[in-house]
């Protein structure tokens, strides 16, 4: 629950609040089996390593309730799981939570035993109470950090923290040449030569200051576009040819900041491998960025490409495979791994969700009224902002 960030206010009234680390308790009274109840909440918050003792303390709080000679008070618990906010509720408690998809109210006495619910989607306010407590009336110059207190219930708000803000994330292993680079691999059937002598690890390069038919030709080894021997047609540039007309890359090693570096370390690398790799230019495509969707902090992700969002996206299959760009939310366990999927086509912005996620939303520009994405595609509108828990991004045209 992120208590750095959250606040616990208190109902006033004759009951009992308790919280014990990021577990926060409310018991309508004093029965016999209190102390046993509020001893199993403090010892399983206190002694769980983990950062999420919800599961642990329903099992532990199972055996007090339906083990126990004396029934114990009404109560309500908030405790948080590793993929969400275990709420627990019995007897006339009632818990209302006003999240990204409205506000909506659980009541403890609709089962015989008790009721339990993980919630997922983000949040903004869990008030638990008695069933005739007013959660409006909590004072809001409360906040309970520790320890317990009189109170007919409590509202824990959790605040806006500013997360870091989201790097993207490079692969490490550079990818193969594709169309994304620009470039296509054309590689020769074998490493040797026809009367089946080695080739040399350069063999299919051609040196600067020297053209690929050995004789002298200009400094950069380079021919004009206009006059290649295959027949292609690039919009702009020159490029080096040998003497067969098969198009290849030359001069110096590119570095990350110049055109095509990956294109040109693969070729090098293979050439090592004494694998000649031919490098041709593919079909200019489209780089216009459609806009960019840019954070609150102001980080501008262009959108020229697709971007897979999430806890550790570079997980995903399609940023593997370099078809698509990681934005890394870091340090929010209501994101999921693979959350969700913003892509350019055809001039528009499209987002979906993937799927088992607790949710992406999207609003209308001034609009407070949030909408969840669904697994289907949906055309992002221009001024539109999209919202990850607590991570948000604006499409800015």
């Amino acid at each position: 629950m992120r208590a750095h960030s959250s606040t616990v206010a208190i109902v006033p009234g004759t009951g009992i609040v308790a919280r014990f680390g990021d577990v926060v308790v409310y018991l309508a009274g004093e029965t016999p089996s209190t102390d046993r109840l509020l001893g199993a909440v403090e010892t399983v918050a206190m002694s769980t390593a983990a950062s999420a003792p919800g599961a642990a303390l329903a099992q532990r709080l199972a055996g007090v309730v339906f083990g126990g000679a004396s029934a114990p008070p009404p109560f309500g618990v908030l405790a948080p799981t590793a993929d969400g906010m275990l709420i627990l509720l019995r007897g006339a408690v009632i818990a209302e939570i006003s999240g990204a998809e409205g506000n909506r109210r659980l009541a403890g006495d609709r089962a015989f035993t008790w009721v339990d619910e993980i919630i997922r989607e983000p949040v903004r306010r869990i008030a638990v109470g008695a069933e005739m407590a007013d959660p409006t009336s909590a004072n809001p110059r409360t906040d309970l950090r520790a320890g317990i207190v009189t109170g007919n219930g409590f509202v824990l708000t959790l605040g806006r923290r500013r997360n870091p803000a989201p790097r993207r994330v490079e692969s490490i292993d550079e990818p193969p040449p594709t169309e994304a680079t620009g470039f296509r691999a054309l590689r020769e059937p074998s490493g040797h030569a026809e009367n089946g002598e080695a080739r040399p690890a350069t063999a299919g390069f051609a040196l600067p200051g020297e053209s690929a038919s050995g004789s002298a030709g200009p400094a950069t080894g380079f021919v004009p576009e206009a006059g290649s021997a295959d027949g292609e047609t690039v919009s702009t540039g020159s490029r080096p040819t040998t003497g067969d007309g098969v198009t290849v890359s030359t001069g110096p090693r590119n570095t990350p900041a110049t055109s095509a570096p990956l294109a040109w370390s693969q070729a090098l690398d293979a050439a090592k491998r004494a694998e000649p790799v031919a490098l041709g230019k593919s079909a200019p495509q489209p780089s216009s960025p459609r806009g960019a969707l840019v954070t609150e902090d102001g980080l501008s992700y262009p959108l020229d490409r697709p971007y897979v969002l999430g806890r550790n996206p570079s997980g995903d299959e399609s940023v593997r495979a370099a078809a698509a760009t990681p934005i890394l939310i870091e340090r929010d366990r209501l994101v999921s791994r693979v959350h969700a999927f913003v892509a350019p086509d055809r001039g528009k912005v499209f987002v979906r969700e993937a799927p088992a996620t607790s949710g992406t939303f999207f609003a209308a520009p001034d609009s407070e009224r949030w909408s969840r994405v669904g697994t289907l595609p949906i055309e992002l509108q221009p001024g539109w902002r999209l919202r990850i828990n607590d991570f948000l991004l604006t499409y800015c045209v």
